[in-house]
């Protein structure tokens, strides 16, 4: 987990720099059908479906795809 910030300072420091970026981060409970449909669709491997950021990534990537295509 080395890239996960460790201490109060890292954590401040990403912080402010997602609120340069205009980012939020949004706690959303999942259940294992979100988990299936990312291994059925092929947007994640079984190993990659066990590593907690990696799930967290595709995700993000999947709901910024999604509001791109539904604001065109």
């Amino acid at each position: 987990m080395a890239d996960r910030p460790n201490t109060h300072a890292d954590r401040q420091r990403l912080y402010r720099k997602r609120q340069r970026d205009r980012l939020a981060v949004y706690r959303v409970p999942a259940g294992d059908d979100l988990l299936l449909a990312l291994l059925t669709s092929g947007r994640l491997t079984e190993a990659q479906a066990l590593d907690r950021h990696r799930v967290e990534q595709e995700v993000a990537a999947v709901l910024a795809e999604w509001a791109r295509l539904w604001a065109e």
